[in-house]
């Protein structure tokens, strides 16, 4: 909230965003964040769609923070340390480890290079021939980080995510994507081996 995020929230927790879903969605964020730290993980995943849905509020603002190199600090649960002071936690989308690893990779590749380091999952969800080129179409994940957004956390909103998928609530993490050049790159396992796309 101190950084701009523009919080839509209404009175009915059935269908509008209430401050009680955000705090229970910030537990899941300091839960993350100390559960990389006790078990050494360096990317974390949250299944929440078959897992946590009818337990917890959306996981997208979390996911969201968790990816984004500029985001509330946590402490360890003694108190005594910041966890992952000046990085990003990258996330992968409902524990598809092969995009944990990707994201993962592809952070600390940036990071060597010098460029902003977050990047998130985005679904691919169709593909077809159009005036002579192929045309994917890609959706964005709710694990946008905000540094992905035009003005980063003040460009950003949280609004409730639909209650057919959300029954419990939660807020999204949602922003106009910075215009320019991307890089995609894909991680799976063909054969029994490891492989990558990138382009």
């Amino acid at each position: 909230k101190d950084k701009g995020l523009n919080f839509q929230y209404g009175k009915d927790p059935e269908t509008e965003l209430i401050e009680s879903q955000v705090l229970e969605q910030c537990k899941m964020y300091v839960a993350a964040l100390r559960l990389a730290d006790d078990f050494g993980c360096d990317s974390i995943g949250i299944q929440y769609q078959q897992g946590l849905k009818d337990l917890a509020p959306a996981s997208d603002l979390v996911e969201g923070s968790l990816n984004n190199v500029d985001r509330p600090p946590v402490k360890s649960a003694d108190g005594k340390r910041v966890l992952f002071e000046g990085e990003a936690l990258p996330h992968f989308n409902e524990v598809d480890e092969c995009a944990g690893l990707d994201g993962l990779v592809t952070y600390r590749l940036w990071r060597k290079l010098g460029f902003d380091p977050e990047n998130t999952l985005h679904d691919l969800r169709w593909g077809a021939e159009f005036n002579g080129e192929y045309v994917w179409v890609l959706l964005i994940s709710g694990a946008a980080p905000p540094a992905h957004f035009i003005d980063g956390w003040k460009g950003a909103s949280s609004l409730r995510q639909p209650p057919m998928y959300f029954r419990l609530g939660g807020g999204s993490l949602r922003g106009v994507s910075k215009p320019g050049h991307i890089v995609w790159s894909r991680v799976f396992v063909e054969g029994g081996d490891l492989h990558i796309d990138i382009g």
